[in-house]
């Protein structure tokens, strides 16, 4: 019965967790880098937002949770979770996350109900998983859960908008997390659509915005991204081994 409850989100709690999320993110990734063309989109106010991410790695939960403190302030965050994972992590309640049952009929019901509740807020904005699994971000395609498609019927005044999401590794020590968001996509557009047809669409401007991020991650540009999270680190290896040799001193690699 527990894992039936709704989202028990606390703003308080949020905001402490995010501050520990970005000292977190800080140990272990070298910057948060968000592509200059691909910002959150405008004029969604007195709108339900719905991000719908591929899901390459671990780290895209924490990716959520900074993006939502940073870009999105005045919204409450939300996301579904794996019931058996929020149940080991129940902090992850406080957050906004709500219980699922992944690749189950009565897991795709329950995510619906939950869905529909919270999309009844136009300051709700929703994290999903597109394709509800870990999935290479060179593959295609990505796949876009059924469940997923059919948010735009249960909330037609709603801005669904495609976030990609990459981690690489460029001349730091530790990789670079690149994100962009795409085109805004209109609920109520989308709920005009067969099914079959919406799941396409949705997951060709999904493709679209992952590749314009791939295309920015191959060129290694930083300055074509908006820094949202640096850490103070530098580069480490060989690179520090060399900088070192640089300045005068005699460092050997045993």
């Amino acid at each position: 019965m527990s894992r039936e409850r709704p989202a028990e989100r606390s703003e308080r709690v949020f905001r402490l967790f995010a501050r520990y999320a970005a000292r977190y993110f800080r140990r272990h990734m070298h910057a948060l880098r968000l592509a200059r063309w691909g910002r959150p989109p405008q004029a969604t106010e007195g709108r339900p937002l719905v991000a719908y991410s591929n899901h390459p790695a671990w780290w895209d939960a924490m990716v959520y949770i900074l993006l939502a403190d940073r870009l999105f302030p005045e919204r409450r965050a939300h996301a579904p979770m794996d019931a058996a994972m929020l149940e080991r992590y129940r902090i992850f309640r406080r957050l906004g996350a709500f219980p699922v049952e992944p690749d189950s009929a009565a897991g795709a019901a329950a995510f619906l109900r939950e869905a529909r509740r919270l999309l009844a807020d136009p300051a709700t904005l929703m994290f999903v998983s597109a394709p509800g699994r870990f999935v290479d971000v060179r593959t295609r395609p990505q796949g876009v859960k059924a469940g997923v498609a059919r948010v735009p019927e249960l909330a037609p005044d709603a801005v669904l908008v495609p976030l990609a999401i990459d981690f690489v590794f460029w001349e730091e020590r530790k990789p670079e997390a690149l994100i962009a968001f795409g085109a805004p996509l209109d609920g109520s557009a989308l709920a005009a659509l067969p099914r079959d047809e919406r799941r396409v669409r949705l997951e060709d401007a999904l493709h679209a915005t992952m590749d314009r991020l791939q295309a920015d991650a191959e060129a290694r540009d930083p300055a074509a991204f908006e820094s949202l999270l640096a850490s103070t680190a530098g580069v480490g290896g060989l690179y520090a081994l060399h900088r070192l040799r640089g300045m005068g001193l005699n460092v050997r690699v045993l």
